[in-house]
């Protein structure tokens, strides 16, 4: 299965990753920065490879979460509203640190469409 998947990426012009909250956010509400560094990497991988990424990334409600202090995931609709204001903020910090942080800086991101889930 792997390898057919190595397959169907290697031959794939465009490629969208769906990033859900629970890859991205401890359930204590912090971020998984090693996770995010490491799909930093892979992204510029993909990208020096000519493939065009669409990253769609929840995770602002979580992160949100935490950042309010809130125990448990916001039950009201303005709690989360809240939350994923507070963590809108956070996420796209987040992103924008990690390929800061790597070795050929912000272009790590370059050329990637970011969408919010």
């Amino acid at each position: 299965a792997r390898i057919a998947a190595q397959h169907i990426i290697s031959q794939a012009k465009r490629l969208v990753i769906k990033i859900g909250s629970s890859l991205l956010v401890h359930p204590d509400g912090t971020l998984r920065q090693n996770w995010l560094e490491a799909l930093t990497a892979d992204v510029a991988a993909l990208r020096k490879d000519g493939k065009e990424v669409i990253l769609v990334s929840s995770g602002a409600i979580a992160l949100g979460r935490g950042a309010l202090g809130f125990e448990s995931k916001p039950e009201r609709l303005e709690q989360a509203q809240a939350a994923a204001s507070v963590g809108q903020i956070r996420l796209a910090q987040a992103y924008q640190g990690a390929g800061e942080e790597a070795s050929t800086g912000p272009r790590r991101w370059r050329g990637c469409l970011f969408l919010s889930a």
